[in-house]
């Protein structure tokens, strides 16, 4: 993990050592000042000086879950959980709890927990189902009805500010997007004539009609122009490209980003080990139609945002064989 002042054009100098293979997929800032956790190399990691050092405070779950993400609840706690996989564990000041998942081999894509109880957290699954608990994940009910048959959950989303307010990315299924925690299910338009993938999604957090996708036009037959970024400003009902591929590199999953503060903000990340390329971090600010990018050596990058000074973001990085 690392932090910069400019964007990522230039990054602080760390006090780990990262050697392949290291994924850094989970990187969160807690309520708590100063208070932090990554999930990378299957362990959790905890900072309590704002990200100038970290240790290990455990194993994150399951080893087959190398991709770790975590997702902040409140003052000290966060929920962490293996991306595609069934493991899941809670942190409380430091202290992880194993938590048993409803999702079993559907593996979970997604979490969410309500902003006004911490102990209220909900995930979806690869299979389009929601489960609920109301006791920080001790126990598990699902809610609703799927979100489709016979098809799989690339990503699922919840608004930060409305986990009733869900929406899962999808094989063939483009968007489904529900307003009342799964009762009923809408599929998104606008992200092609037919049918489309939805790889990655989030909802902003400052405001939930903001949502933005990266997925692919099946019916556009051309490999160089079908993949785009989507932006909605319904909730997920429909959609607009604003991100082209001859604008930037896309590929099926890009991590998205959404700025903490400014809904027009996206950031994004292409990252491959492929002769030693590493990772360009882009930014789209959709009130100008701008993209910028920097560059770093790292073969993957996911960020997150100093909570007092957005201008200033933290880098979890990873690594895989072949340079770096």
């Amino acid at each position: 993990m690392t932090f910069s002042f400019d964007q990522g054009a230039t990054l602080a100098p760390m006090d780990q050592q990262i050697q392949p293979v290291t994924y850094t997929f989970g990187l969160v800032a807690l309520g708590k000042p100063g208070a932090m956790l990554a999930g990378s190399g299957q362990q959790i990691l905890a900072s309590s000086d704002a990200g100038c050092s970290w240790h290990s405070i455990g194993a994150a779950g399951n080893p087959n879950a190398p991709a770790v993400r975590l997702h902040a609840a409140g003052e000290t706690r966060a929920y962490a959980y293996g991306d595609n996989n069934e493991a899941i564990v809670r942190v409380d000041d430091e202290v992880i709890t194993k938590l048993s998942s409803p999702a079993g081999q559907d593996g979970i894509v997604g979490l969410g927990v309500d902003p006004g109880d911490p102990d209220h957290v909900r995930i979806g699954d690869s299979a389009g189902r929601v489960w609920d608990s109301v006791d920080a994940g001790l126990s598990w009910q699902q809610i609703g009805i799927p979100a489709f048959a016979g098809s799989l959950a690339y990503r699922a989303a919840f608004d930060p500010q409305d986990i009733d307010h869900v929406l899962f990315g999808a094989l063939s299924e483009g968007v489904l997007t529900s307003h009342d925690a799964g009762e009923g299910w809408h599929s998104a338009t606008g992200l092609s004539p037919g049918k489309a993938n939805g790889f990655n999604l989030v909802v902003s957090p400052v405001d939930g009609d903001i949502v933005w996708v990266q997925g692919l036009d099946l019916e556009d037959p051309n490999d160089q122009t079908h993949r785009h970024v989507y932006r909605s400003e319904d909730g997920g009902l429909t959609f607009d490209a604003v991100i082209e591929a001859s604008e930037a590199t896309l590929y099926n999953g890009n991590h998205l980003f959404a700025h903490p503060t400014d809904p027009d903000v996206l950031y994004f990340v292409f990252g491959s080990d492929y002769q030693a390329y590493g990772t360009d971090l882009y930014r789209y600010d959709y009130g100008t139609d701008a993209i910028t990018l920097t560059h770093n050596m790292w073969h993957d990058t996911v960020i997150t945002f100093l909570p007092s000074d957005p201008s200033v973001i933290y880098l979890g990085l990873s690594i895989e064989p072949g340079g770096g």
